[in-house]
């Protein structure tokens, strides 16, 4: 059996809500089992960390609470029980102790089968065949911002070998389990208290469940700690600001989530599967910046700047779909991944202003950030045509006709030649191209490119609208033929990233919000929503129209009579991918303003106090998951909330500060939101009670900053 160990002690520090935090990390291979480790911190803690993969290690951090030399060490548990010995011991110095988060008061406690509770917190559970799953746990006064929970073992009675920690966002009623807290074959903590942290997680109540107990009974007195507020808290109902808190607990920092790759950069395989932080490739880039560039998790932000900084950029100018090779899944390459580098090099810099980054060295080539942005650009405006007004697919294999390849992130679809996807994000990334060159004092380039981005609008504008059934297209194939299966994937970023005009604005959400039919198609009014926390990608059938216009990849996704994926069959055809929901919530935000973009905004907070969205279901013709893009490789669903912060609050970065144009539902009277600029938090209110801007220290080494809840303001820093 092949085994290796070490112990790493890495001079990071990554600010939490509370306190610093120092990170720590090892690795261990148990010869093919998952497992994961725990960590003795030295000071009478222990920390568990996600359960991860053969032969993969693991990163968790903490909080030393007084000052002194700990010895920090670590071992490995396997599912099948195996625990190795401690191991990787290192010391560690903490010159000052970190102040301690409060103890949150109970304000009633809840047992179910087996379980007992007491005013102090302490948890007693006894097995019996008519209830195998003891559990018991409380009920806080309001819905809380947790930090971590506390077990610690009770004298004479066994700590629980295994055992679930869930958490409600009411009274009780509907109850969640914390992903990474489904721990089997716990070993005695021998007298350590068990911190499990919980970075932030917006809960009403907390409960332990214990679904074994070896020995017949298990005990543990069960604390929980507040962090120091939520990152998003608006003057909303409670329920509201726990399920938006949540959504991106989940699917954007996916802090309490299982990695089993030990990293949140990657998904995990069924039955783990879960929110992913974000993914590196090139066409991920830009909702990798959107998700990551403003968090308080440093090494995060600095694998992100890292990524950017090395992203490969072949000779000629286009950016490869990864390290190895320049095709998506080695297949065919993607053309939006020039423009998704620029945008995402673009909302990069503008949370995380150090002119130093574009000077920044690709570690394999020597070249500069800049330099490769400036020939990402130019692939575009010449291998790409787009100088001339419209950006045009010119890789043969990717000519548009349903004998093509895929050019998109919607790789079943046969886009290429001219698309109208592709237009999008080119015409968005002229915009972020000008204002990267005014950034390092080329004010003609950036004038320039300012010019053909308008140039680019009005040409896309005419070229792929349907002028018939009022909305764009999805493309143009290189003989000329015109392809639509009634893409909203296609019209909601248009309108987002301020393609469309104002009148076709109208036109395309009349049509996906039912207020016009266009007939004889698979989805039509209320239909198009029948997911309800997406769109369909599509309203008619892939499979409706001959030759058809769809990669079925080798006959795995197959469309037509006798195919294997009937409409509503998979998520690019009929299914849903959520993060369109995001370019759908700004479109409707443009449309008619807040207070209706929250009518859908809250169906979807709605779908998620159900089950988190952790849905995958299966098609039963091909026996595979595929119908919803949520969960597992779907790291862009982390956009969706921060609708909340781009869209509601308007916080818009800029190197010089912020531009903050607030668009807050008539009922509330302020929302905030605590983000991280050069890594400094800034504690951000929009307030109805505020008449004028204010910027202030916090006294925590950020700031706070309140403005208006109407107009535009913009915040120097």
């Amino acid at each position: 059996m092949n085994k290796k160990f070490w112990l790493l002690l890495i001079g990071l520090f990554a600010v939490s809500a509370v306190f610093a935090e120092t990170e720590f990390s090892a690795i261990y291979d148990h010869g093919g089992e998952y497992h994961y480790y725990i960590f003795d911190w030295g000071d009478g803690t222990e920390t568990p960390s996600t359960m991860v993969e053969e032969g993969c290690g693991a990163f968790e951090s903490h909080a030393f609470l007084k000052a002194g030399t700990f010895p920090v060490s670590w071992r490995s548990v396997s599912l099948s029980g195996e625990i190795t010995e401690w191991r990787g011991a290192a010391t560690h110095e903490q010159k000052t102790a970190e102040t301690a988060p409060a103890r949150i008061v109970p304000a009633s406690y809840l047992v179910g089968p087996g379980g007992k509770a007491d005013i102090s917190g302490n948890l007693s559970f006894v097995a019996d065949e008519d209830y195998p799953m003891a559990w018991a746990g409380f009920i806080f006064s309001k819905v809380t911002a947790l930090d971590a929970v506390a077990l610690t073992a009770q004298k004479d009675v066994p700590f629980p070998e295994e055992f679930r920690l869930e958490y409600c966002m009411d009274d009780g009623k509907t109850w969640r389990q914390i992903p990474r807290y489904a721990l089997n074959s716990y070993p005695n903590p021998e007298g350590r208290t068990v911190m499990l942290p919980l970075h932030g997680l917006a809960a009403k109540g907390i409960r332990l469940l214990c679904p074994r107990l070896p020995e017949g009974k298990a005990a543990v007195k069960m604390e929980a700690f507040r962090g120091e507020s939520m990152l998003f808290e608006a003057d909303a109902p409670e329920e509201f600001n726990a399920a938006l808190n949540n959504m991106w607990l989940v699917y954007g920092s996916a802090e309490n989530e299982i990695h089993l790759k030990g990293s949140s950069w990657w998904d995990s395989r069924r039955p783990n599967e879960g929110g992913v932080l974000a993914y590196p490739g090139a066409e991920w880039s830009e909702w990798a910046s959107l998700q990551v560039s403003w968090i308080s998790l440093k090494k995060e932000r600095e694998a992100l700047k890292n990524n950017l900084r090395d992203m490969t950029v072949g000779t000629d100018g286009f950016v490869w779909a990864c390290e190895a090779d320049p095709r998506h899944l080695f297949h065919a390459k993607h053309a939006v991944n020039n423009p998704t580098y620029i945008l995402a090099l673009h909302r990069y810099f503008a949370w995380n202003p150090d002119p130093a980054f574009w000077q920044a060295k690709d570690k394999k080539t020597g070249e500069t950030v800049l330099s490769k942005a400036r020939r990402t650009m130019e692939f575009c405006l010449n291998d790409l045509k787009g100088k001339d007004g419209l950006l045009v697919i010119t890789f043969p294999e990717n000519d548009g006709t349903a004998d093509g390849w895929a050019s998109n992130y919607w790789d079943a679809w046969l886009f290429g030649y001219k698309s109208a996807y592709a237009n999008s994000f080119f015409y968005s990334s002229l915009n972020a191209m000008a204002d990267i060159e005014e950034w390092n004092g080329r004010l003609d380039k950036a004038e320039e490119y300012r010019k053909l981005a308008g140039q680019v609008r009005e040409n896309a504008q005419k070229e792929f609208w349907d002028t018939t059934k009022e909305r764009f297209i999805g493309c143009i194939d290189k003989n000329g033929k015109k392809h639509d299966y009634g893409f909203t994937f296609v019209n909601f970023p248009a309108i987002a990233y301020g393609l469309a005009s104002d009148e076709q604005t109208d036109a395309i959400m009349k049509w996906l919000t039912g207020e016009r039919i266009i007939r004889g198609e698979n989805a039509t009014g209320e239909n198009i929503y029948r997911w309800k926390f997406a769109a369909v990608p599509n309203t008619v059938d892939a499979g409706a129209i001959e030759p058809h216009w769809w990669e079925d990849w080798n006959g795995a996704i197959s469309v037509g009579p006798g195919g294997k994926v009937p409409y509503e069959g998979n998520c690019q055809n009929g299914g849903a991918i959520f993060y369109i929901s995001y370019y759908d919530l700004l479109a409707r935000l443009q449309w008619r303003g807040p207070d209706f973009a929250m009518q859908f905004f809250n169906q979807i907070l709605d779908e998620f106090k159900q089950d988190e969205l952790r849905r995958n279901p299966v098609n039963v013709k091909t026996g595979m998951a595929g119908i919803f893009g949520i969960i597992g490789p779907f790291p862009e669903s982390g956009n969706v909330p921060l609708f909340y912060l781009h869209g509601l609050m308007g916080v818009k970065p800029v190197p010089e500060g912020f531009e903050i144009t607030p668009k807050l539902p008539e009922a509330w009277k302020f929302a905030k939101a605590t983000v991280h600029r050069n890594g400094q938090p800034v504690h951000i209110t929009c307030s109805r009670a505020a008449n004028e801007v204010s910027v202030k220290p916090d006294g925590r080494g950020g700031f706070e900053v309140t403005v208006p809840a109407s107009g535009s303001h913009c915040i120097k820093m």
